[in-house]
């Protein structure tokens, strides 16, 4: 009796996560695929180029930095847009973005990658301060923040991936902008794309 419960426990969560996994994709193809994936080579430059953007404008210490030793250009921001966070983040934490990913789509990236380098810049330790000098560097301070004990992860999406600024006594706003705008310097963001795709690396050659 005991061995049927478990199979049937183990078949209804079989089940559950591939209704889960088929609603999913059924949205990304009945509705803008580009809500999800940078499906063209001008989307994603588009898209690192708006990461930059965001980094720069709500982030300008952290963007400043990054900007100066190649972490913003399309190969250096792989680990964000190419890789999903994988060498950045614990498995269980990936998957919880994985999970607000197919709500919100490509602005759960941008909103949880920028507040990520953000607190990660924040808590870098001496020996990546001291020779942080490449976008290599950087995202291994990052990796290390991320795996220590000191980040907590449910603190982090509530008070800096998903927190509110007081702008006035009883007014507050999101730290991070809605995603209307954010959908508009994507578009803005697709002009450039297209006059400098010829010249900017989307990849990092892999020998």
């Amino acid at each position: 009796m005991m061995r049927l419960k478990c199979d049937v426990k183990r078949t209804c969560n079989f089940l559950e996560k591939e209704s889960y996994a088929y609603a999913t994709i059924r949205q990304m193809v009945r509705d803008d695929s580009s809500y999800f994936l940078a499906v063209s080579r001008v989307q994603h430059l588009a898209w690192c180029k708006t990461f930059s953007d965001l980094m720069k404008r709500y982030f300008p210490q952290t963007g400043a930095v990054m900007e100066q030793i190649g972490a913003l250009t399309p190969v250096g921001l792989e680990p964000i847009l190419k890789r999903f966070f994988v060498p950045l983040l614990r498995r269980k934490h990936v998957l919880r973005i994985m999970d607000i990913f197919t709500g919100e789509g490509v602005h759960a990236i941008f909103r949880i990658g920028t507040t990520l380098c953000c607190l990660s810049h924040a808590h870098l330790g001496e020996s990546i301060l001291e020779n942080c000098d490449n976008a290599a560097i950087f995202w291994e301070g990052v990796r290390r923040y991320a795996h220590s004990k000191h980040f907590r992860f449910d603190i982090f999406l509530e008070h800096q991936a998903y927190g509110t600024q007081r702008t006035m006594r009883f007014l507050s706003r999101p730290i991070f902008p809605y995603p209307q705008y954010v959908n508009n310097l994507i578009a803005a963001n697709e002009e450039w794309a297209e006059q400098n795709q010829g010249s900017l690396p989307a990849y990092e050659e892999r020998k």
